[in-house]
């Protein structure tokens, strides 16, 4: 089941304030594409230290960091070329296909930068800067299509929500805000989470601050340090969420026959709507006739 794939637009179920019973969290608890996209955000949130510490990278480590426009101008040029590849990966890739692949791209290259780490030769690194700001620029190719295919994927949770709540429960239940306020907690619990990890880990690895806006030498360990940091932080964040997408089973032929029946009680949903307008109009035509 590709992204091409739409269905028929039909007026969808009215916006209500969600009521947190236990038939609302038994819909949650149901919709794996909504555990799943949650604990990939979670992981998500993992790699994203990887991104806070690349000013560390290019002033400290490689100890260039006029080199940061030049990588960061490769890396969004990509990521708009990822962008534009959508459209065609859609045609025979699912969302899920797309996040999991892409989050696995950009963990290859975190893991070729990491074999730097062993044996970490500060000079070593410094030589090969420009090879290792060059795999930087490529992983962030997939940037701007995970951030697309993951809207994809917050309307299947909701369409999965939508249909599960209406056929257990007989009512409806649809709500995309549900859905992204959730991501927004876990991305809040995660920058205090971040905040005390840089804090804590700065400390260990003995980093210097600058004082009086005079440049610093950092000592070895703390370079090596900031460059595991942000090898290992890619690593693990961009193949954990890469894996947590393999776990959605809302795709293929079980994706397509949810979406048809979501179709079906969308239309008579329909009907039950009109037929009660209807019936509404006509009564109230006949009390003003008798008035």
């Amino acid at each position: 089941f590709t992204l091409e794939e739409k269905l028929k637009v039909v007026k969808r179920p009215e916006k209500k304030a969600i009521v947190w019973d236990k038939q609302t969290l038994s819909t949650l608890l149901h919709c794996r594409s909504f555990i799943i996209l949650e604990l990939a955000t979670f992981f998500e949130q993992v790699r994203q230290l990887s991104y806070k510490l690349l000013n560390y990278m290019y002033r400290d480590v490689f100890d260039k960091y006029s080199m940061k426009v030049i990588i960061d101008l490769i890396s969004g040029v990509l990521s708009y070329v990822g962008l534009g590849s959508v459209p065609f990966l859609g045609k025979k890739f699912s969302a899920r296909s797309i996040l999991s692949g892409g989050f696995a791209y950009t963990g290859f290259f975190y893991a070729i930068m990491a074999l730097f780490a062993i044996k970490f030769d500060v000079a070593k690194v410094r030589k090969y800067k420009w090879l290792i700001g060059v795999m930087i620029g490529l992983a962030g190719m997939p940037n701007n299509a995970i951030s697309a295919s993951k809207k994809i994927i917050v309307g299947d949770a909701t369409d999965y929500m939508e249909w599960y709540s209406e056929k257990n429960y007989g009512t409806p239940i649809r709500s995309e805000g549900l859905v992204t306020a959730a991501q927004s907690v876990f991305s809040n619990i995660f920058n205090l989470i971040r905040t005390n990890f840089y804090n804590i880990t700065f400390q260990k690895i003995g980093y210097k601050s600058a004082s009086d806006g005079k440049a610093v030498i950092q000592p070895t360990g703390a370079l090596k340090g900031i460059f595991l940091m942000f090898t290992l932080c890619g690593v693990v964040g961009n193949f954990l969420a890469s894996g947590s997408y393999l776990f959605d089973n809302y795709t293929g032929n079980r994706k397509k026959r949810i979406l048809q029946e979501l179709e079906q009680m969308r239309a008579i949903r329909e009907q039950v709507t009109a037929q009660r307008e209807a019936e509404e109009a006509a009564a109230q035509t006949a009390e003003e006739a008798n008035q």
